[in-house]
């Protein structure tokens, strides 16, 4: 039953003492025995572990011509001995759905412990026609739970069984991603790290085609100095200027929750979107999350979006051109004129959230305040440290400190309007943190963004910014605490590290 194993042997361990040269029982004897076992292809190593294997025995055929004859009797006891089995039952593999992958139905509805891989996995099934994978961690088990989904016959809310394909690469699945979405159909993806640098050239085709796709990331280091496997957000901030959404969660029920947002929001604005969330903090912590049914999100879809995406598709039966050259005359006029659908997008998404949360009762918005309503300091970040600095907040308030954070979920487009809603009149100053590094940059992206938008709604706050967790360096509420101190400062500290 497993793919790589592509030879089924039975095996025997050789007796010792006076029936050293017994042979083993031959293979129907052994199945009638119920003694059945796997070994993979490379079974020559048995040899050096003196296990004789099936009808043969390595290195002798007169001793394999006996195997048949010598199956009908048993090995010869010696007088006074008690009789004694040599063979070895091997245990059965054991059946998908245990800890590996957590038995999720497709219409469960009781409150489960998953990662935020498996929330992640569990709503781009039932969303797709098609995925296309290929494993880099932290992201490798998106893919492989959605492939064993496929491989039990999972049905997606259209009653099919997702076509999952692995590719030689993450470019490879990015490629095939926008082949399939050209021809209509509803694809999606999952990757992390350098494997979503290698989609770069991808994205920005799907983005100036308009084309909706859902890329899962669990965000991770990129290799600077050294390889890290662990949570940052450099590979998110490398495709912000792609034209895909960037939309994040900070823990497995928010991975579900915004998981349904972006698949539909993408749909409906027709801009690829980038469903992010942090990568081992996020993706492998195991926490209570109340799955969303497929016959919910079901309800959810808005079909006549699809039924848009399918007739946009390549097709013979009406020809269209893409991916032409364009000279000076017309390119320009074409990227701008895409503006109107990313005008749309928060909105759309915000559109989306509402729907969301009058299935599940949980209400989202693109920045979630968290703190005093009359906070004078204020934190601004995203992904899995904000709950950090919530509980930092807390400890705070409960000393009478007028203290609040920020949470940013829609990160790409960047509303001004919804940030500036969000933000407590009475803020005096703000700190924005960025887990992420740019050392040729006047300011980090989301600081140079909260510049900006209180620039344009001609507030003159004090703002500093900082970083902190790079390859998931701990971020603990000793840390937030000493963020909001720093801003008590008569000159705080500004780019500082946490």
């Amino acid at each position: 039953s497993r793919p790589f194993c592509s030879t089924i042997l039975y095996i025997r361990r050789r007796p010792s003492g006076p029936h050293a040269n017994h042979p083993a029982a031959p293979l129907p004897a052994m199945i009638r025995a119920g003694y059945v076992g796997m070994i993979s292809a490379r079974a020559r190593s048995a040899q050096h572990l003196g296990v004789r294997l099936g009808r043969q025995t390595f290195g002798s055929a007169a001793a394999a011509a006996g195997n048949e004859a010598a199956a009908a009797a048993p090995p010869p006891t010696a007088p006074g001995s008690t009789k004694r089995s040599y063979e070895i039952k091997v245990k059965k593999p054991r059946k998908t759905g245990s800890l590996d992958t957590p038995v999720l139905q497709p219409d469960g509805r009781s409150t489960r412990a998953l990662d935020g891989n498996t929330a992640a996995a569990h709503v781009a099934y039932a969303m797709s026609d098609a995925a296309f994978i290929y494993p880099i961690s932290p992201s490798t088990s998106m893919g492989e739970t959605v492939d064993s989904f496929a491989a039990g016959g999972r049905k997606n809310i259209f009653g099919q069984t997702v076509q999952v394909r692995q590719m030689q690469s993450e470019l490879g699945s990015a490629g095939a991603l926008h082949g399939a979405l050209s021809g209509g159909a509803l694809c999606t993806t999952f990757t992390a790290s350098q494997g979503l640098l290698l989609m770069v050239p991808n994205m920005y085709l799907l983005a100036g085609e308009l084309l909706p796709a859902v890329f899962h990331v669990s965000a991770r280091a990129l290799a600077r100095q050294a390889l890290s496997i662990f949570c940052d957000h450099s590979d998110i901030m490398a495709v912000r200027a792609t034209g895909c959404a960037l939309l994040g969660g900070s823990n497995p029920q928010e991975v579900m929750d915004l998981g349904v947002v972006a698949h539909l929001a993408s749909l409906r604005s027709s801009v690829p979107f980038v469903h992010w969330f942090d990568g081992t903090r996020t993706s492998s912590a195991v926490g209570t999350v109340n799955p969303i049914p497929y016959s919910a999100m079901k309800g959810l879809f808005p079909y006549e979006d699809l039924d848009r995406l399918r007739q946009r598709g390549l097709n013979p039966q009406h020809p269209i051109m893409r991916g032409l050259g364009q000279d000076p005359g017309v390119y320009y006029q074409a990227a701008v004129s895409a503006n109107s659908f990313y005008d749309a997008v928060p909105g759309i998404v915000q559109d989306c959230m509402d729907q969301v949360a009058g299935v599940t009762g949980r209400s989202y918005k693109l920045f979630d305040y968290y703190g005093d309503p009359e906070a004078e300091r204020v934190v601004v970040m995203m992904g899995s440290a904000a709950k950090t600095c919530e509980e930092a907040v807390d400890h705070l308030r409960a000393q009478g400190e007028r203290v609040g954070v920020l949470k940013v979920r829609l990160f790409r487009p960047w509303s001004v309007e919804h940030f500036l809603a969000e933000l407590p009149p009475t803020v005096k100053s703000i700190a924005v943190l960025d887990r992420t590094k740019e050392d040729l940059a006047s300011s980090l992206p989301l600081h140079a963004d909260v510049l900006t938008s209180l620039s344009e709604g001609g507030m003159f706050k004090k703002v500093v910014g900082g970083n902190y967790g790079l390859g998931s360096k701990e971020f603990a509420p000793r840390h937030a605490k000493a963020v909001f101190d720093n801003l008590q400062e008569v000159t705080p500290k500004s780019r500082f590290t946490l």
